[in-house]
């Protein structure tokens, strides 16, 4: 009997062996600021540091862990960020009950619908106005902490149900979690040759009208990304919220509130040349200078941004590229005053090897927009951005 639940034991594993799959990976990047200004005892100096891309502690080295059957599978992320070491953006487990329908609880990052504007400096120091345009710029993604179903009933639809969720074994009632507490739903198709429709809602959590009233609002998406033509792509989207919540921050005095967007981005390869445009909009921007001279909260005006850069690539896997990004005063800081607006440019050089790149770049950034705070707010910050990067 031992020697049949033995051979019953092996033949079990064997099978899943067969039909398990369990990969491993790592990305990790960190930036060396050769040089860089800053204010040092209340001047500005030239200093040298380390740091990330996203800001905060560097270097970013990680392990991703994945596995799947035809049925269920996990993903897990773990990330060292400078000194500290802790879970990353992936800790789920799912389930295909079905082949149309996989089921997940945890921690998503995947980005199924998300809609990007990233390129150029966004891959390098993300300050000044390169945080106004990037990932998510035309449309959201259905990334949550929770569950999410994931529906994909015909080929070229996907549709999601993102459901925020407390991991700690707490719960919350079936309304606030599937019409509040910032749940979203999302759809997508593709049209083959043509490109991808998108819509979504996004449930915000309560916010305040003009009298500081409750209100309950969400943020209907719309998006269409253009395929159709050889080497373009083109995404256009929009954020309409369906009320107006004003917030107004004590400590800086500002209010800001839920305005309608509508954001484009395109990108055209030509042979080794990429252009890359995108153009940002924030509609009845709350204008804060307005509000303190006027005691309106209804003065509005147009945020705007935008930005273009090009990347070439030479021979023997050698990289550059030029980027230039400008934000009005209005969408940088909900204001019309003096030394609100930015404009970040930078150019750069790098070299790919087969499991990573080197490259180094100059970035500028005025009204005291660099990675590090300067004696003026009118300033012009500066760095040179060294990058360590791999993927294995």
């Amino acid at each position: 009997m031992k020697k049949i639940i033995g051979i019953a034991a092996v033949a079990a594993m064997v099978a899943t062996s067969a039909f398990a799959e369990i990969t491993f990976g790592s990305w990790g990047r960190g930036l060396w600021y050769a040089a860089a200004n800053s204010a040092v005892n209340g001047e500005n100096e030239i200093v040298t540091g380390i740091g990330q891309s996203w800001g905060g502690a560097a270097p970013r080295t990680a392990l991703s862990v994945h596995g799947s059957t035809d049925n269920v599978g996990f993903n897990l992320d773990v990330f060292s960020n400078g000194e500290s070491f802790g879970q990353g953006d992936n800790a789920n487990i799912w389930v295909k009950p079905i082949q149309q329908v996989q089921i997940k609880i945890g921690k998503m990052d995947d980005n199924v619908t998300r809609g990007d504007a990233a390129w150029g400096l966004w891959n390098w120091a993300r300050f000044g106005a390169v945080n106004d345009i990037g990932e998510g710029f035309t449309f959201p993604d259905g990334d949550t902490k929770g569950a999410q179903i994931l529906v994909t009933p015909v080929e070229g639809l996907k549709i999601i149900a993102a459901l925020p969720l407390s991991l700690t074994d707490s719960s919350n009632t079936m309304i606030s979690t599937m019409l509040g507490h910032q749940a979203g739903y999302f759809a997508m198709y593709t049209i083959k040759n043509i490109g991808t429709v998108k819509a979504g809602l996004q449930c915000n959590p309560t916010g305040s009208d003009k009298d500081g009233k409750d209100l309950n609002f969400e943020t209907i998406n719309a998006a269409f990304d253009l395929t159709a033509v050889k080497n373009l792509y083109v995404s256009i989207g929009a954020f309409i919220p369906t009320g107006t919540s004003y917030v107004y921050d004590t400590a800086k005095h500002l209010y800001t509130k839920t305005v309608p967007q509508v954001n484009a981005y395109a990108r055209y390869t030509f042979n080794a040349l990429t252009l890359n445009a995108a153009v940002g909009t924030k509609i009845n921007q709350v204008d804060n200078k307005e509000v303190v001279s006027s005691g309106d909260i209804e003065k509005s005006g147009l945020g705007l941004a935008f930005g273009a850069g090009a990347d070439y690539a030479f021979a023997n896997n050698i990289g550059a590229f030029v980027d230039v990004r400008y934000s009005n005063n209005l969408y940088r800081n909900a204001t019309t005053a003096d030394n609100k607006d930015n404009m970040t440019f930078g150019a750069g050089v790098s070299k790919s090897y087969s499991n990573g790149t080197f490259g180094i770049a100059f970035e500028g950034s005025t009204n005291c927009g660099g990675v590090y705070s300067l004696k003026n707010a009118d300033d012009l910050s500066w760095a040179i951005p060294v990058k360590f990067e791999y993927s294995f």
